[in-house]
C-alpha cells in the first residue's frame, strides 16, 4: 500500500493506525517506503482498552482458584469483580485516553485513578 501509493495517486502516507500487534510498524522503519518521509505510527484506542479487558479476565481465569488478596479472600466470589465491572473498566480506561490525548501525565493519572 505505502509502495504503490506515490506511483498510483501520487501520494505518500504521513501516518497509519496500528492496532499494536501488527508488524507493519517495524517492517516501515526497517524499509521505508518514502526517502523523504517519515511515517509515524498512530495507536488505536480501542485496542488498548480491549487488551486490558483480555488481561483483567485473564487473571480472574488464572488465579481464580489459588491466590489469595491481601484481605484473606480469593479473586473471585461475593464483593469481588464481577464480569460487568472488567467491562466497566475497558470502558473508563479507553474514555480516560481519549479525553487527555494531549497531556500524558494527565492520561496517566487517570488512567491508574480507575484502579
Amino acid at each position: 500500500m505505502f509502495y504503490r501509493s506515490v506511483s498510483k495517486y501520487d501520494v505518500k502516507y504521513t501516518s497509519f493506525i496500528g492496532d499494536g500487534d501488527a508488524k507493519v510498524h517495524k517492517w516501515l522503519l526497517k524499509s521505508p517506503p518514502y526517502s523523504n518521509v517519515k511515517i509515524k505510527k498512530i495507536e488505536a484506542v480501542n485496542h488498548f482498552a480491549k487488551r486490558m479487558l483480555a488481561r483483567i479476565n485473564k487473571i480472574k481465569q488464572d488465579d481464580n482458584k489459588t491466590t489469595i488478596l491481601s484481605d484473606g479472600k480469593k479473586l473471585h466470589g461475593k464483593g469481588r469483580m464481577a464480569d460487568g465491572q472488567a467491562i466497566k473498566f475497558k470502558i473508563y480506561f479507553g474514555k480516560a485516553i481519549r479525553e487527555d490525548k494531549s497531556n500524558l501525565d494527565d492520561m496517566c493519572k487517570r488512567s491508574w485513578a480507575i484502579f
